[in-house]
């Protein structure tokens, strides 16, 4: 057995330490003790504590997206927790304003907080935030390896998808999926170049079955179940479906999660290593077929994710030492014998103040990929070699969590698969009868964000903004969510877009011009128009009923002008307003407007005073039919109409929030309701992982 003991390092260079007395190789087992961590120089106090964004966001009194930003560009003392599926947040008050007394002794400059306000107010108005949305490309730290095709979806689905294991053969991928309705989850396959939703269910059996691993001949599946007493056991069970058997436990209350995939076969498929947990001492083991557990690794911190070499002349695995608050991470690199036993001396490839999340081998035998924490940003795609060089090669706006690499083809290039989200979370379309919003399903989808659905006038597109292409652009798609066709190409759309009468184009706010103008894009040829003339601020773009006018939010006023940009009519003056729409007739508009909170208000077409008629209203969240207008309530994401006919507003339907705690207002992306009545789609925050395919790895 591998004991590691308390270390002591001398001085690192290149990036790694070897460990000398640090780690040492003994036949016998030893316990130790961590050290203590330094005690924080500030007391805090759990009174003082702000458990999300929004109490945090209130405290300061800024809107949630500037205490993001403070948080990765300033240094905003933000806590983050990496726990089983999601990142919970904290602070403690005492920080905070220990943090803005050191702030206001730096000049402070007038256009922050004046580039903030729109948000704040009216969160339609996130139009840059989605526009700064977008893939940098591929990075790559040596310039021996050639890039590899850009990342496509592989999985779409509601909820999570972790711990991806490609077959021998590369065909298909195994994986947990973290479903919202947690009967469903469990491991499930998918070929790949199947479409993103076409799975097969493997394993659902009650508690939870992680950690999948493909056996290196491809007719057995490991995985480990979590039970709900809380014992983990490892089993395994041939890849059609049979013979599930139970192997071996390996521990009580033991934490095992979506970060990481702590589970390895042998190069000879008889034995595997595997994390095992006994009185919160986290060690590896090496476990064959008939139950036989033997400990390979163990000492002081805690140990996870073994990861055997393609070669089976090597193994990695992590450790981490000292708090959940405050730990070191790192990748330790050993040779094995023909049975996977540790020989010669261990030794630091990669070790950083943050987490990692992760550990997969590259196919050379020569190097490991992981999701490494950055501070303020997120985990981010790295790669290592044993000489413990390597640097980041996924692009900066994604978090990432477990990689698998599938075995080289003929021409020596592999496909990788890993965990992928955008910030916070990506926004999923979903569809569903109007009358039943209970029983919603997947509309067109993609592991990247979707936003802003609108059906067309005739009810069979619909358009949405999308980030599947590596940029936020507007994609249409048939009424089934069948053949999204994208018509943008750098367009930068900003908010919701509005369809022409006729169906033939759609009108939306640029951010490629300064300030923000209206354009709109012909749906067959994509070819792009400004609409509105001169240095004029032009957003969230509206068509009258006839096509001959569009409306548009300028400044704290509304106008309605003619598509050359003349003859405007002021519509709405003094406060954030947007309008949605006309009803059939031409001759009223509604729209929502922004004080404290949301209002759906009526006014003439051709200007007047506005009719205040429904309040606390979620925003974006407004549509109009033939027959009137359905809005969102913000307290609990009631659907109700307004019919245009009159009398009162009617309970429509409940749109499901992800059971995250957040508000309609955080959750919600847009929604819209088909001309008859029939159907609704809309976009809600998926804040967990989907898998993302690279080919052509190296």
């Amino acid at each position: 057995m591998l004991l590691i003991k308390k270390r002591h390092y001398g001085n690192a260079t290149n990036g790694q330490r070897r460990i000398g007395a640090g780690l040492s190789i003994s036949g016998g087992i030893e316990s130790s003790k961590v050290a203590s961590p330094s005690p924080s120089p500030v007391k805090k106090s759990e009174e003082g504590r702000l458990d999300s964004w929004k109490q945090i966001a209130g405290y300061l009194n800024k809107s949630g997206r500037t205490v993001r930003r403070w948080e990765e560009s300033e240094g905003l003392p933000v806590h983050k927790h990496p726990h089983q599926l999601r990142h919970s947040v904290w602070a403690y008050q005492n920080e905070l304003d220990e943090w803005l007394d050191k702030r206001r002794l730096r000049p402070e400059p007038v256009e922050e907080e004046e580039a903030e306000e729109p948000p704040q107010r009216f969160p339609w108005m996130i139009a840059a935030a989605i526009a700064a949305i977008s893939v940098a490309g591929w990075i790559f730290w040596k310039p021996g390896y050639p890039p590899p095709d850009a990342p496509v979806p592989f999985t779409a689905l509601p909820g999570g998808e972790y711990h991806p294991s490609f077959s021998p053969d590369g065909k298909r991928v195994v994986f947990f999926w973290a479903h919202p309705n947690e009967a469903k989850s469990g491991i499930y396959i998918k070929e790949v170049g199947a479409k993103s939703d076409e799975v097969t269910p493997l394993v659902t059996a009650p508690g939870y079955s992680l950690c999948p691993q493909w056996s290196p001949d491809g007719r057995t599946i490991a995985f480990v179940r979590r039970l709900r007493d809380h014992e983990v056991w490892l089993h395994t069970i041939s890849s059609d479906g049979s013979g599930e058997k139970r192997i071996a436990m390996l521990g009580s209350h033991a934490r095992f999660n979506a970060h990481n995939l702590n589970m390895s076969w042998g190069p000879d498929g008889k034995s595997l290593l595997v994390r095992t947990e006994e009185n919160s001492e986290r060690s590896i083991a090496r476990v064959t077929l008939d139950g036989q557990m033997r400990a390979i690794v163990k000492g002081p911190g805690a140990f996870y994710s073994p990861a055997v070499a393609p070669d089976g002349h090597a193994v990695v695995y992590q450790r981490r030492v000292g708090t959940a608050r405050s730990a070191d991470s790192e990748v330790i690199y050993q040779r094995v014998d023909a049975e996977g036993m540790p020989q010669g001396e261990p030794r630091v490839v990669f070790e950083t103040p943050g987490g990692t999340r992760g550990l997969a081998w590259a196919a050379d035998s020569k190097s490991v990929l992981m999701c490494v924490a950055k501070p303020g940003i997120g985990f981010r795609l790295h790669r290592v070699a044993m000489d413990g060089s390597g640097g980041k090669i996924m692009d900066a706006e994604r978090d990432c969590m477990t990689v698998s690499v599938s075995r080289p083809s003929a021409d020596g290039s592999s496909m990788l698969i890993y965990g992928s989200a955008g910030s916070g979370g990506n926004s999923q379309l979903v569809q569903s009868e109007l009358a039943a919003t209970e029983r919603a399903q997947p509309f067109a989808p993609s592991s990247r964000s979707d936003v802003y659905p609108a059906f067309s006038p005739d009810g069979r597109s619909v358009a949405f903004q999308s980030e599947r292409s590596g940029q936020l652009e507007i994609w249409v798609a048939k009424t089934e969510g069948e053949s999204p066709v994208r018509i943008t190409s750098g367009a930068k759309p900003l908010g919701k877009m509005s369809w022409s009468p006729d169906g033939k184009s759609i009108a939306f706010a640029s951010g490629k011009y300064s300030p923000t103008a209206a354009e709109s894009v012909d749906v067959v040829s994509g070819e792009l128009k400004r609409i509105n003339s001169g240095n004029q601020l032009a957003t969230h773009p509206t068509w009258s009923r006839r096509g001959e006018h569009l409306y548009y939010w300028s400044g704290l006023q509304v106008w309605r002008v003619r598509l050359d940009g003349r003859d405007g009519a002021l519509i709405f003056d003094g406060r954030a307003a947007v309008i949605v729409g006309e009803t059939p007739d031409g001759k009223t508009a509604y729209g929502l407007t922004d004080s404290q909170n949301f209002e759906l208000f009526r006014v003439p077409s051709v200007g007047g005073a506005p009719q205040m008629l429904e309040l606390d209203l979620a925003p974006r969240a407004v549509s109009l039919t033939n027959s009137g207008a359905y809005f969102l309530r913000e307290q609990d994401a009631t659907l109700y109409k307004l019919p245009f006919a009159g009398g009162p507003a009617v309970k429509a339907g409940t749109i499901p929030l992800p059971n995250d705690g957040a508000s309609t207002a955080l959750t919600i992306r847009g929604f819209t309701v088909s001309p008859d009545d029939k159907r609704v789609i809309w976009s809600t925050k998926d804040p967990q992982f989907d898998l993302e395919l690279v080919r052509n790895f190296r």
